[in-house]
């Protein structure tokens, strides 16, 4: 699928079902306001402006606010590929602070589907540094346990 058709079905997504998200709804302003952009390798891609209101420690990010950004990198990776789910499961690497003051890009992409179930990759770069990293398992709502029960 091309990166416009990609942005495309992550826009719909993400508008449909996650208009109210605090990382990336567009419908909350008061949200960290992500906007994420299809990759032509397949992956998506978005640049956060680093706050001094997001910091933890004196000049650093907050590393809450770090699994966030990696948490909806994969989200929105998983949008561009048609999916809506939600992470079951998450790992987070914390390798170096990540600086205030600073842009930082955060790309994630898909390593693996199968029956409902996606392990996703992310990482958080400054200054072309690697800051964070994470993988995630997420499921679609439709596979989690009692989703047939609770429907019918």
């Amino acid at each position: 699928m091309s990166p416009v058709l990609r942005q495309r079905e992550l826009e719909n997504l993400r508008n449909a079902r996650h208009g109210r998200c605090v990382a990336c709804g567009s419908d909350n302003p008061q949200g960290l306001q992500l906007r994420f952009q299809a990759l032509a390798e397949g992956g998506v891609e978005a640049v956060f402006a680093c706050a001094e209101r997001f910091a933890g420690y004196a000049e650093r990010l907050h590393g809450g606010i770090t699994a966030s950004l990696l948490d909806s990198a994969m989200t929105n990776c998983l949008f561009a590929c048609g999916q809506a789910a939600v992470t079951a499961e998450l790992n987070v690497r914390y390798h170096a602070p990540v600086a205030i003051g600073q842009s930082a890009v955060i790309r994630a992409r898909l390593e693996q589907h199968s029956h409902g179930m996606s392990r996703v990759r992310a990482e958080l770069r400054q200054d072309g540094m690697l800051k964070a990293s994470a993988w995630g398992k997420f499921i679609q709502p439709e596979h989690l346990p009692g989703a047939r029960s609770r429907a019918a």
